[in-house]
């Protein structure tokens, strides 16, 4: 596994090699952990993102999933990244039916929404509930939704994934990186699935505790 670590303000950008679920051989993409809240006002983070996403050829997907406001948040995460570039769009996926007037388990499946992440070079992942995200990236029996497929395809042809509190669990193999810190090892039923762009058994904290 390479790994490159770069400080940027307010956040850390690790860029790693490693074994996603779309089992590609050689993923070459570009992980950003936001560690907290990013604010609307921290101008240089956003426009970082938006460089590293391909400056004026990015092209971003805004995913809110693990939120429970998802229009809202996902919103405020859309307007922020537009003030760099047109190409920026919130997927319509959220739990609770009422956010978009769609069903999170047909709208993993729709095929519109697996090309437009397919055709992107960047994905963005809004913090929220580990498990909401996890309930949208895979189906009932655990295995990968054809969306959490075309986002691992994204990584692997070197694009970015962005992710914020806890969005950013979505990149370890498995989610619940706070429970982990707090106990050690936990058993296997006690973790949500995650999307495997970090190498398995490793985490990475999005919040400081005592």
């Amino acid at each position: 596994m390479s790994v490159r670590c770069k400080l940027l303000p307010f956040f850390l950008v690790l860029s790693f090699s490693v074994p996603a679920i779309s089992a590609s051989p050689t993923p070459s993409g570009t992980l950003l952990l936001i560690g907290d809240v990013l604010s609307f006002n921290q101008r240089i983070v956003w426009q970082r993102i938006f460089e590293l996403s391909g400056g004026d050829a990015a092209d971003i997907v805004v995913i809110a999933a693990a939120h429970s406001r998802a229009k809202l948040y996902g919103g405020y995460a859309q307007r922020a990244l537009s003030r760099y570039g047109p190409f920026v769009e919130l997927l319509p996926l959220a739990v609770s039916p009422a956010e978009f007037n769609t069903h999170y388990r047909q709208a993993a499946h729709n095929p519109e929404l697996v090309e437009q992440v397919q055709e992107s070079n960047a994905v963005f992942f809004v913090g929220g509930a580990p498990q909401h995200l996890a309930e949208v990236m895979f189906s009932e029996t655990g295995s990968p939704t054809p969306l959490a497929m075309a986002i691992s395809q994204v990584y692997a042809a070197g694009g970015v994934i962005v992710g914020g509190i806890p969005g950013a669990a979505g990149a370890y193999t498995d989610i619940d990186a706070m429970r982990v810190l707090k106990q050690g090892q936990v058993p296997n039923n006690q973790l949500y699935q995650g999307l495997g762009l970090l190498a398995e058994g490793l985490y990475a904290d999005q919040h400081f505790f005592s």
